[in-house]
C-alpha cells in the first residue's frame, strides 16, 4: 500500500535505552519501502549514534524493499554494532530478504529483545 491510498498509515519507530542498549522498536505499518525510508533512516541512525549498542526490532516487519537495506547497509558502515531482532520461521520474507543481500550472514539475529540484550551483555554479540 502507497503513502496516498486509502487506509494507508506509516510505520512508527520508537527508540528507547534498556540495559544500556539502544532499542529501535519498529510499529504500526508492516512495510519498510520507500515511503518510509527517510523516517527509518533518520530512527536507525539516532540508534546506532547513541554510542551504545543498538538493537533493531523487526519483528512486526513484514516486507521490506531496498530502500530498508540501503539503510541498514549504511548502519553497518558506520561500525556500531547492530543487532536484529526478527524470528524467520514466522517471516519468511524478511528472512529471505536479508539472506538474499547478505544481512543474515553479517548481523546477529534473536528471536526477540531479550536474548539480544543477553547476548551483548554476554560478550556473544
Amino acid at each position: 500500500m502507497l503513502r496516498g491510498d486509502p487506509g494507508y498509515r506509516p510505520p512508527t519507530f520508537s527508540v528507547k535505552t534498556q540495559q544500556g542498549v539502544t532499542v529501535l522498536t519498529v510499529s504500526g505499518n508492516d512495510e519498510l519501502d520507500i515511503c518510509a525510508r527517510d523516517t527509518f533512516d533518520c530512527a536507525v541512525q539516532l540508534s546506532v549514534n547513541a554510542g551504545q549498542p543498538s538493537v533493531i526490532d523487526l519483528r512486526n516487519v513484514r516486507y521490506l524493499d531496498a530502500s530498508a537495506i540501503s539503510v541498514l547497509a549504511k548502519a553497518l558502515r558506520t561500525g556500531h554494532s547492530l543487532n536484529l531482532v526478527f524470528d524467520p520461521t514466522v517471516n519468511n520474507t524478511v528472512g529471505r530478504i536479508l539472506g538474499i543481500t547478505g544481512f543474515l550472514a553479517k548481523l546477529p539475529i534473536f528471536p526477540d529483545i531479550n536474548a539480544a540484550i543477553a547476548a551483548i551483555h554476554s560478550g556473544a554479540a
